[in-house]
């Protein structure tokens, strides 16, 4: 139910989600108040064009047996992102459905996902444009706990369709840069850069830090990911910069280093920097 309508762009998964993370560390003996207020948000959402995508895809879902290639092909995952910039929720649902009924193994279809996931980043950074990868981790959490294949198979294609929502929220905006090249087309830096000289570029200029962040991921993504890690703890401003760098971090580790690069290059733009102010509690704790 939690994937079920696009009310409050996205949220109903990720509360789903984070309230199950949070019950398997804190126990489920604290599980109903937990609970309770999970169902009050879910029965937020009303039928109509919110749920859409879900009433359609539900019927794709039942009759879809996910494929079990465990690989992951880069031209399709390629093609299928390509597809979702300009098709609508219903044919970019179709045309991820009739993909894995041929075989495309899952892996594309979530590869495809992030990369639209991570764009929308690149094409406008901010806390709208983050709900497109945190809500699609999400989404990919529910697959991977779903004991029956049909959840599995709809929670993907929600993925699907969700990013072409997020597509069409967004590019109405007018910080929506809807002709910026697209995440395939970037190349490494000819330089070598570590990861502080990366995030101190990119808190200049995300977009042209993004190549310095390939050429560093070329030797591992380890060091970037790291600092990520110390720069939310140190500086985050609100819930979303931890919200959006966990989810971005878990995709990396959850994809090939190639894709994971890119994603990470498509993020510095909403990432915490080196310059921004330390958080309250940081200097606090780093004060004793």
């Amino acid at each position: 139910f939690g994937m079920r309508d696009f009310t409050n762009i996205g949220h109903n998964p990720i509360f789903t989600a984070q309230a199950h993370r949070t019950l398997q560390q804190i126990g489920w003996r604290h599980g109903t108040d937990v609970l309770r207020s999970l169902v009050h948000g879910l029965l937020d959402g009303k039928p109509g064009a919110a749920d859409a995508t879900f009433v359609a895809n539900r019927e794709r879902a039942a009759g879809l047996v996910l494929p079990r290639s465990p690989g992951a092909s880069k031209a399709a995952s390629l093609d299928l992102a390509t597809e979702l910039r300009r098709a609508t929720p219903e044919a970019a649902s179709t045309a991820a459905a009739e993909a894995l009924a041929k075989g495309l193994s899952p892996g594309s279809v979530w590869d495809a996902v992030r990369l639209c996931a991570a764009e929308q980043s690149w094409r406008d950074p901010g806390v709208l444009s983050a709900h497109a990868m945190t809500s699609m981790n999400a989404l990919r959490y529910i697959a991977g706990h779903a004991r029956g294949a049909g959840v599995q198979a709809m929670a993907m294609l929600q993925a699907v369709a969700w990013q072409v929502l997020y597509r069409d929220f967004l590019s109405a905006r007018g910080s929506y840069d809807r002709d910026a090249p697209g995440l395939e087309t970037l190349q490494p830096a000819e330089t070598q850069a570590d990861a502080n000289a990366v995030f101190t570029a990119a808190a200049a200029d995300a977009r042209a830090a993004a190549p310095l962040a390939l050429a560093a991921a070329s030797h591992g993504a380890g060091e970037l990911m790291a600092t990520a890690r110390h720069l939310v703890l140190q500086k985050a401003h609100e819930h979303h910069d931890y919200k959006f760098t966990a989810a971005l971090l878990e995709e990396m580790q959850a994809t090939d280093p190639q894709t994971a690069a890119r994603l990470f290059a498509a993020s510095l733009g909403y990432l915490r920097k080196p310059a921004d102010r330390d958080h309250e509690l940081w200097a606090l704790v780093a004060g004793r």
